[in-house]
């Protein structure tokens, strides 16, 4: 198999421009057999580079998929607990993970110590446990927008996903 620029194709069609299948073969075939020197093999893929494509398509389509679960959370955490977009750079970290888990409510935060968040912290491995605890202690003190409880209570159910477990692996379980 030789692959060929549809444009060499399209600059030799004649003037009326007229494409069908059957002017594209005739065109197809007399470009073969005058540039035959020119063309060059295409070869099929090694296996190892048809198995580097199809990881890399399933690592674009968990991208795909971190980015739409992302979003969700955002727009969920928007409703009912905006400050907690603004404790955390990333909603997708661990630390974030744990934390919402654990703390779901803004009631739940503000309960909190900071020695017991600075724990948590720690044991999701944030680099900086102490600095971010004592931040979001004084960010929840601060006066909130509260939503009504029934939005937080369809927000944190089971099924709405907060208050499920959060599996994160490790760095050392994805082979990184």
């Amino acid at each position: 198999m030789y692959p060929v620029n549809p444009k060499t194709v399209d600059r030799k069609r004649p003037a009326s421009g007229a494409k069908t299948d059957l002017i594209d073969a005739y065109l197809l075939a007399k470009h073969g057999r005058s540039e035959f020197a020119d063309l060059r093999r295409l070869d099929p893929d090694s296996p190892t580079v048809a198995e580097l494509k199809v990881l890399t398509r399933d690592q674009d389509t968990l991208i795909q998929m971190q980015t739409r679960l992302v979003n969700q959370l955002t727009a969920c955490l928007k409703a009912y607990s905006p400050v907690a977009l603004t404790l955390f750079t990333k909603l997708q970290q661990k630390s974030t993970l744990l934390f919402l888990q654990a703390y779901p409510t803004l009631e739940a935060v503000q309960a909190a110590t900071q020695e017991q968040l600075q724990v948590l912290l720690k044991q999701a491995g944030h680099p900086m446990p102490a600095k971010v605890a004592s931040t979001i202690v004084e960010a929840v003190r601060q006066p909130q927008l509260c939503a009504d409880p029934i939005t937080v209570k369809t927000r944190i159910s089971p099924d709405a996903g907060l208050g499920r477990p959060v599996v994160v692996p490790d760095r050392a379980d994805q082979g990184i």
